[in-house]
């Protein structure tokens, strides 16, 4: 993990308690789910495409995790992790990238407005599924 990274971000000892973490779980074995949560993780959204999802991690449980990522119940289940870190785009390469300024140069319309709010953070599930 790059540590500069944690500590720009604001992750450092200082300012934050926990890791935010992405868990790619291995094809054909048995879920990590149980397992991590018995390291006090907190399971976040579910990411169907790595088969697996994010997690918020105490700082002071994580030797326990790291333990069992390397020679636990863990080694056999997880087959990556990453450290889950915030991307900024530029509003104006992002709402071009949506077509925002077409839909703004022609106004609101029905066409146009979802029938119920919808966000594209919205997570799928409360927890893995």
């Amino acid at each position: 993990m790059d540590i500069t990274e944690l500590i720009r971000a604001g992750r450092d000892d200082a300012r934050s308690h926990s890791l935010p973490l992405i868990v790619m779980e291995r094809r054909g074995t048995a879920s990590a789910r149980s397992t991590l949560t018995a390291h006090a993780a907190d399971l976040g959204r579910t990411l169907r495409a790595l088969n697996g999802g994010t997690l918020t991690q105490p700082k002071d449980r994580t030797g326990g995790l790291w333990q069992s990522l390397f020679k636990g119940r863990l080694a056999d289940r997880v087959s990556k992790l990453w450290l889950d870190g915030k991307a900024e785009v530029p509003d104006d390469e992002s709402n071009t990238t949506v077509g925002a300024p077409s839909a703004w140069k022609s106004g609101p319309t029905e066409r146009l407005l979802p029938s119920r709010p919808v966000s594209p953070y919205a997570p799928t599930s409360s927890s893995w599924t």
